[in-house]
């Protein structure tokens, strides 16, 4: 897999009402509002508010991939919740509340959304992988998605592990991140004077 990813900025034709706990860019994973909240409002994120969900029967990548992501959650939560990871037989206990992240292309909630042409990449290659923000019963959710099993882990830690920054860390403030990019481009429709809907990045493809 090619150490390159493509961000696919996507504008929004309104602006829209952010329900607390759902992940509407990939911006806002690991932020107050999205997939953490501050509970008890001291100024630190206390309480993750979203699932990992893998196939009931994953593969040795697909469990690797979502403890690392629920590795990386906890670190940034003060409070730990070590039962994020459930298999997708369990999403119908799922709380309206939370969101969901989707881990893995054998998810068959993805292959019918690919069977109804609701993905951004429905044809990944085998050295390839995808991030991407869809649609699941009104909600948006966070899904990871690639053509090989060894894609999928190396997509998963490049985005989520290296996450808001792209790809090199460079350091809290410097470097090219989610935000920095959709900020970036808010300063430019600003400076054009050019009415512009709200900016999220919906998309990056390894």
């Amino acid at each position: 897999m090619t150490k390159q990813a493509w961000g696919i900025i996507l504008l929004s034709s309104v602006l829209f009402l952010q329900a607390e706990g759902e992940i509407r860019s990939l911006s806002q994973v690991f932020v107050q509002g999205g997939g953490l909240l501050d509970s008890d409002e001291d100024k630190c994120l206390d309480t993750i508010i979203f699932s990992i969900i893998i196939p009931d029967k994953p593969t040795a990548a697909e469990i690797a991939l979502a403890a690392d992501i629920s590795a990386r959650a906890n670190f940034e939560s003060l409070a730990q919740d070590m039962a994020l990871v459930k298999k997708e037989s369990q999403l119908a206990k799922n709380s309206e509340s939370e969101s969901l992240i989707l881990v893995g292309s054998r998810l068959r909630l993805l292959q019918n959304l690919k069977a109804k042409g609701r993905l951004p990449f429905p044809d990944l290659g085998p050295s390839q992988g995808a991030v991407f923000l869809v649609n699941f019963d009104g909600q948006t959710c966070l899904a990871v998605a690639a053509g090989s099993d060894e894609a999928l882990l190396g997509t998963g830690r490049a985005f989520f592990l290296r996450w808001p920054y792209f790809w090199e860390i460079w350091g809290r403030e410097d470097g090219p991140t989610y935000f920095r990019l959709e900020s970036d481009l808010a300063k430019f429709w600003e400076e054009e004077k050019i009415e512009a809907p709200e900016t999220a990045v919906r998309a990056a493809l390894y």
